[in-house]
Parts: C-alpha cells; sequence; structure tokens
C-alpha cells in the first residue's frame, strides 16, 4: 500500500471517528434539552427516533454513497449475535435518555 493511500484511509478513518464522536454529542445534548427544558416525558420515543435515524442514515450511506461495501450475513450464529448486539445497543440508548431525566449535563 503506498504512503498517499495509507493517508487517505487513515483521514477517512480519523472523519468517520470525529463524526461519530460528534454526532453521539449532538444527540446527547438534543436529548437533554428535549428531557429537561420542555418537560418531555418520552425517553423510550426518543430512543425510537434515533434508533430509526441511525437505520435510515445508515441505509442510505451503505446502499447509495456506497461509503462501505453491503454486508451479507451468513448464518443464523452470526445473525443472532448481530440481533444481541443490537438489542444490547437499543437498550444502553434508552438507559442513557432515562438517566438524562436525572441527572444534570454540564457543558464546560
Amino acid at each position: 500500500m503506498s504512503s498517499s493511500s495509507s493517508k487517505k484511509q487513515t483521514l477517512f478513518i480519523s472523519t468517520l471517528i470525529i463524526s461519530w464522536y460528534s454526532s453521539n454529542i449532538g444527540v446527547l445534548l438534543l436529548n437533554k434539552f428535549l428531557l429537561s427544558n420542555y418537560g418531555f416525558k418520552f425517553p423510550i420515543f426518543l430512543t425510537m427516533c434515533h434508533m430509526s435515524a441511525c437505520a435510515i442514515l445508515s441505509y442510505v450511506s451503505i446502499v447509495f454513497l456506497k461509503l462501505v461495501p453491503l454486508q451479507h450475513l451468513k448464518s443464523r450464529s452470526q445473525f443472532l449475535k448481530v440481533a444481541t448486539l443490537s438489542i444490547v445497543f437499543c437498550a444502553s440508548v434508552v438507559g442513557g435518555n432515562i438517566s438524562l431525566r436525572y441527572l444534570p449535563l454540564v457543558i464546560l
């Protein structure tokens, strides 16, 4: 692999990581704003919106923008592993959104 393509790959991966952190911070701040300032009492609905946006944007980036190749599940075992990871991730977001009702968010 040439130095130029290695630098491009490093830049691409770095951009993805920064984008991921930025979007997560944005979602956290938006959720806290909705739950605190507007008295919004539906953290699970916020989670549904988050999961729907993730699914739609992932689909667009895979199918239309072709940022990453489409991956096909090869076995039932692989499907169960992906499903378990999805459930744990969703539960994590639900827990985070519920906790935002009770925890202050301090921005430095």
